[in-house]
């Protein structure tokens, strides 16, 4: 197992059949109980999923760096842990413990494409129910697509000895989400070239993307 050379930008692409369809995610996600859909929802939500599989492109960029760690009890911005991810200096706990025991992660920035804002929009006037649906099928394609990364990550660069942490996002625990603004530094024309912008809020486009670190454990580190 070779892991890539740190701050390399990798690509990935996956096709819309290669995703692992999760429509118990997907009703969460659209707040169906559950009990789940009535029959005439559920044709609804038949119909938005084959459209959302037309235009679905998932597209991600990754890249690989070591880690280092310290205590930082004074500083003001940070509570414990000052964390070194090669892309960034990040203060947060939750993160810390999260990769406690790595020594690297694996960025990445990962995004479905713009369709399912564009059927947001040209169905927000049919019904009232089609923009919860594919609001909440899409968030599901972009965790499953996620999902599918990682295993690709792990199947790649995995082996005996080589242990992961499960995916960790900006905006979750005290991992600030202006961390976003790094992280689109740090690709840079890499995240347009899958046609992914951060805007002044801090919110993502296409609105179905997603930005995380992967830790990774190749040593005998505790």
């Amino acid at each position: 197992m070779q892991l890539p050379k740190s701050g390399t930008i990798l690509y990935h692409r996956a096709a819309s059949s290669d995703l692992t369809i999760d429509m118990t995610q997907a009703y969460r996600y659209m707040q169906i109980g559950k009990c789940g859909p009535d029959e005439d929802l559920k044709a609804q939500i038949d119909a938005a999923l084959k459209a959302e599989l037309e235009v679905c492109k998932p597209n991600a960029i990754y890249a690989y760096f070591p880690l280092s760690f310290k205590e930082d009890e004074n500083s003001c911005k940070c509570k414990h842990y000052m964390i070194n991810a090669g892309f960034t200096n990040i203060c947060s706990d939750t993160l810390y413990k999260h990769i406690k025991g790595c020594d690297g992660i694996f960025l990445f920035a990962a995004t479905i494409g713009v369709g399912c804002d564009r059927l947001i929009r040209r169905d927000r006037l049919k019904s009232q129910a089609l923009p919860m649906i594919h609001h909440g099928l899409g968030a599901m394609l972009v965790e499953v697509y996620c999902d599918l990364l990682e295993q690709d990550i792990q199947k790649q660069y995995g082996g005996e000895g080589v242990a992961f942490a499960t995916r960790y996002s900006p905006g979750y625990g005290d991992f600030s989400l202006s961390s976003q603004i790094d992280v689109f530094r740090f690709f840079g024309k890499a995240a347009r070239d899958i046609g992914l912008t951060l805007n002044d809020s801090l919110l993502m486009q296409p609105s179905k993307s997603v930005t995380a670190v992967i830790g990774v454990k190749t040593s005998d580190r505790e």
